[in-house]
């Protein structure tokens, strides 16, 4: 396996970001490992003539690379590491007086490190983090044994990075066509070659297309048996409700394909949810969807131009897409009201809000939006405790 930097970012570059001059004096690559597969990503080690420091990190992408910018912060709020190991997915967190919600919980591998590294970072040295997010605000926590850091960051475009590197040119164009990716590992400018795009140097880049890039691996989580039963009734957040229909969903995401349940969820008014079984690679919290209308509207080709880091507002309130996701459905038991059968494709993008999470989904000639509350899994449970006794 080669870790070689996939980037067009050296160390010993200097950049400019939020106002402060960095230069990168390391860079390390890390990874998730599950079912046998591993998800890389890249992170850079940034530090200011002032001594302060920040992380860029490089994540492949289906169209080029994605790019996050770190800066460590004292909480106000101080969590230990025993504190931070007993979060769990859609649990609410405040450490710097803004409550943000749990979005994923792993465990990272650091897999190898060329120049300045965080002190103590070595490879194959492991770390358990969480993500948490509400709008356009991150938070990592990241804990080694007793040692807890917590970093701020936000999603910046390949624009936004090309610009703080000052790159000009045919530099600053390939950046942004690659996402960030060196001209010797972008498989995406194949496309452009075969037109005939940039001519006079197609022999040149036919030379370094055909050094092979190592693709992004696939997380694969299985779904588990379904949990609840169709015609169950019960009380969920103060409603009672009775399950309608079943689907068994695959669902894709950038490096990661995981199947869920997703429950179609019928109230006394006759009105329509969605109760969703898990939504990355943790089955273990759920998440209640109420179909909304939103204030401004997409259509499902405007709804396909979204991407990640964009800000939508939901009544004036902001949620940063961070998920581009493709569902197929692989099942269906009952008769649900949008009338999905087995086979059908919908695309979706979703974001957190500030206590909420937003997630729209389309097909051709149809989009769906909802805004949904994470459940924990006792409590849904209790709500529909039939098909869960079973499960004992």
């Amino acid at each position: 396996m080669s870790f070689a930097n996939p980037t067009k970012i050296r160390i010993g570059m200097t950049a400019s970001f939020l106002g402060r001059t960095y230069r990168v004096i390391g860079r390390s690559v890390l990874g998730v490992e599950a079912v046998g597969a591993t998800y890389y990503w890249n992170e850079f080690n940034l530090e200011s003539p002032g001594g302060t420091y920040a992380t860029l990190v490089f994540e492949e992408g289906s169209s080029g690379g994605n790019w996050r910018l770190f800066e460590m912060f004292d909480p106000q709020t101080p969590m230990s590491a025993e504190e931070a190991a007993g979060k769990r997915e859609g649990d609410a967190v405040n450490l710097d007086g803004t409550t943000v919600h749990v979005t994923r919980v792993d465990r990272s591998r650091v897999y190898a490190v060329a120049g300045k590294v965080p002190e103590g970072e070595a490879v194959g040295q492991h770390a358990h983090y969480f993500n948490a997010e509400a709008g356009d605000k991150m938070i990592v926590v990241s804990w080694t044994g007793n040692e807890v850091e917590f970093y701020t960051g936000q999603t910046i475009t390949r624009g936004a990075v090309a610009s703080a590197f000052n790159l000009s040119g045919w530099a600053r164009f390939g950046f942004a066509l690659t996402g960030g990716r060196s001209f010797l590992t972008a498989r995406v400018l194949t496309p452009f070659l075969l037109v005939g795009v940039m001519g006079a140097l197609l022999g040149v880049f036919w030379r370094v297309s055909r050094v092979p890039a190592r693709p992004p691996a696939v997380v694969v989580f299985q779904a588990s048996p379904s949990p609840l039963a169709i015609g169950e009734e019960g009380v969920l957040d103060g409603h009672r409700y009775r399950i309608g229909s079943h689907a068994l969903v695959d669902v894709g995401e950038v490096g990661l394909r995981f199947g869920r349940h997703e429950y179609e969820l019928n109230d006394d008014n006759g009105n329509n949810f969605l109760l969703i079984s898990g939504s990355s690679s943790n089955a273990s919290h759920w998440i209640l969807c109420a179909p909304i209308d939103p204030s401004e509207p997409l259509t499902p080709r405007g709804a396909g131009g979204v991407s990640a880091g964009q800000i939508i507002k939901l009544y004036g309130e902001p949620a940063r897409i961070t998920k581009l996701f493709r569902s197929t459905i692989r099942e269906v038991d009952g008769s649900p009201s949008q009338n999905y059968t087995t086979g059908d494709i919908l695309y979706g993008f979703s974001g957190p809000m500030r206590s909420n999470i937003l997630m729209v989904r389309w097909n051709a000639s149809n989009i769906v939006w909802f805004k949904g509350t994470f459940m924990g899994d006792a409590q849904v449970r209790a709500a529909f405790p039939r098909r869960a006794d079973a499960r004992q």
